[in-house]
């Protein structure tokens, strides 16, 4: 969400979002916490598969290999929480106050640009991300089976579960510890 900030303030959107004043991230995270998730998971679909018509990332990302990441991330964060809020996870600050954010798991294209997210699976309450991870990844695979060559991870997905659900897939990982 940060990053799309930057973009608008930096005019990258202009051709996109037409306002003179550009949305900032805990507006774009509100907007999009308030939306039909399956209906921004279609739409995020065709753009992914207008992107793979168009050979995009016809030479690759990297090197000539399509590289994808995936991380967790909390798209959204309130002090004051709607219902639906009071499912997501929740921290005191050192001001004492409490706070909830949505944690999720994204993959999206590192290296040359357009970097697309691929897809997003929120972190159901008692899930490890490892674990949507491991849902992302399987969905990313239903929906394009040839969507990367190699996934990046942090030290966290240093784990067999994960490791051998990406070579299931015939894919490579790289994991940075």
């Amino acid at each position: 969400m940060y990053q799309l900030e930057r973009m608008g303030k930096n005019g990258e959107l202009d051709g996109a979002v037409r306002f003179r004043k550009k949305p900032s991230a805990d507006t774009i995270g509100y907007a999009l916490c308030h939306r039909d998730l399956r209906a921004l998971m279609a739409y995020n679909a065709e753009i992914i598969q207008k992107a793979r018509r168009n050979k995009v990332h016809s030479n690759g990302t990297i090197c000539g290999w399509r590289v994808c990441a995936v991380d967790g991330t909390e798209p959204h964060q309130t002090k004051r929480p709607c219902k639906k809020a009071l499912a997501w996870a929740k921290r005191r600050r050192s001001n004492g106050e409490e706070e909830y954010y949505e944690r999720a798991v994204a993959i999206s294209y590192i290296g040359q640009e357009p970097r697309l997210v691929i897809t997003m699976m929120r972190i159901m309450p008692g899930e490890s991300e490892v674990e949507a991870a491991l849902r992302a990844i399987h969905h990313a695979y239903q929906q394009n089976w040839r969507y990367c060559d190699i996934i990046c991870a942090d030290a966290l997905y240093a784990q067999a579960p994960f490791i051998n659900a990406v070579v299931d897939q015939n894919k490579d990982v790289v994991v940075k510890v």
